[in-house]
């Protein structure tokens, strides 16, 4: 029994009391509930933040293009012997990894 009932002193009033074992196992479920609320929102969480911009976060088709430059140069200048594909190949991941839509700043011959 979670709750015990015990008559006062003079045998009117009663109240509601804890026990501690049971108070024990209630504090442990609490927590255990909280943890796996917070693990199931992270689980959720859409993108990773690690300061990566999706193509669509760019304010223009000028900002995105640097950004893509710039992650040319960084791969080439760890790797200069990286092939045209295995870069395109990271990018993709990359926009994998954080679920990016297709870019609005891309022109698809229509």
């Amino acid at each position: 029994m979670i709750l015990k009932i015990k008559k006062d002193e003079t045998g009117g009033e009663k109240s509601a009391e804890i026990t501690k074992p049971k108070r024990n196992l209630m504090q442990f479920i609490f927590w255990v509930v909280v943890v796996a609320v917070l693990m199931v929102g992270g689980a959720f969480k859409n993108k990773i933040d690690d300061g990566f911009k999706c193509p669509n976060d760019y304010g223009s088709a000028e900002e995105y293009l640097n950004s893509v430059a710039q992650m040319i140069k960084t791969e080439t200048d760890k790797n200069p012997e990286i092939s045209f594909d295995e870069l395109m190949n990271l990018r993709n991941e990359e926009l994998d990894a954080h679920k990016c839509e297709p870019s609005k700043w891309m022109d698809d011959g229509s």
